[in-house]
């Protein structure tokens, strides 16, 4: 059965699971493109994400609805669809800015972010190397300093629910000492964290065992305590889109000079901490 992946909605009964990698590049139906277009483009397009190797099926969904769109306007276009010349930063660029004006801030930069990772796996002579430009509507943040990071921490017991303890509490956990991406934490569940080697606390993906920083592991451990077993990480449903993630995170009781938190600035924070300490590099790039 195909369900149509665009128009799905945090509530609604696809929403409740995360669907396997091939089911959701599989079963991808878009409504917003017109049919004829997407008879032209459908295998290409899932020939293309496969080739992409998404880590989970919410990655494979965020994958489908991204390159389908793009191969869409480039038919539209009439643009040549040939991997190496399509796939270039440049076109991405020219795509985001011309033809998701529609598109929020943030969904706009999430379709440019997964159209660069897909850039990145199915060609070779695209220079992906360059960082992205920023948007003039978005305002680059530095990573946190160690004296921020013990300030997030603290922020947890400061929080005026449960509910908002535990969304601070788990994306603290996965973002700023594991390095996860919005669209990795959305289905973690109880059962994904597990013991490494050495006795560490280190999260189980689909393709991969991420290993939490020893000094936060207690955030996630505790937090998992009060859980029963294989409960949502995040929240008692899981949250199938990106945005919604950001949503949560702006809840939170946070002070002004913490903000804006997002998991990007998370990531970042986590990326130079685990690069300025022991670990092997080929370890960090692959988180």
């Amino acid at each position: 059965m195909r369900v149509d992946l665009d128009t799905l909605r945090p509530g609604g009964d696809q929403a409740e699971r995360n669907p396997p990698i091939d089911v959701a590049i599989d079963g991808y139906v878009p409504r917003q493109i017109p049919e004829t277009t997407w008879r032209v483009i459908e295998d290409e397009v899932r020939q293309i994400v496969r080739d992409s190797q998404p880590a989970t099926g919410t990655s494979a969904d965020h994958h489908m609805l991204a390159v389908t769109h793009f191969l869409a306007w480039a038919v539209d276009q009439q643009r040549s669809r040939e991997r190496e010349r399509l796939f270039l930063p440049e076109v991405v660029e020219h795509y985001v800015a011309t033809a998701c004006r529609h598109l929020s801030p943030v969904s706009r930069g999430t379709r440019r972010s997964v159209l660069r990772t897909v850039g990145r796996r199915v060609t070779r002579k695209a220079r992906w190397d360059s960082p992205a430009p920023v948007y003039p509507t978005s305002k680059s943040r530095p990573p946190y300093t160690d004296e921020q990071c013990r300030w997030l921490v603290k922020c947890v017991d400061s929080q005026s629910s449960p509910f908002r303890r535990r969304v601070l509490q788990s994306l603290l956990g996965l973002g700023l000492w594991a390095g996860f991406t919005p669209d990795e934490v959305a289905f973690l569940t109880t059962d994904s964290v597990i013991n490494a080697a050495s006795g560490r606390v280190a999260i189980e993906l689909p393709a991969r065992v991420v290993p939490v920083r020893t000094r936060y592991a207690r955030l996630l451990e505790t937090l998992i305590a009060s859980l029963p077993k294989g409960a949502f990480l995040i929240r008692d449903k899981p949250v199938p889109r990106v945005e919604t993630i950001s949503q949560l995170i702006g809840h939170c009781d946070l002070p002004t000079s913490l903000r804006p938190l997002t998991m990007s600035r998370l990531r970042l924070t986590w990326a130079l901490d685990a690069l300025a300490s022991s670990a092997p590099l080929p370890a960090v790039m692959a988180a």
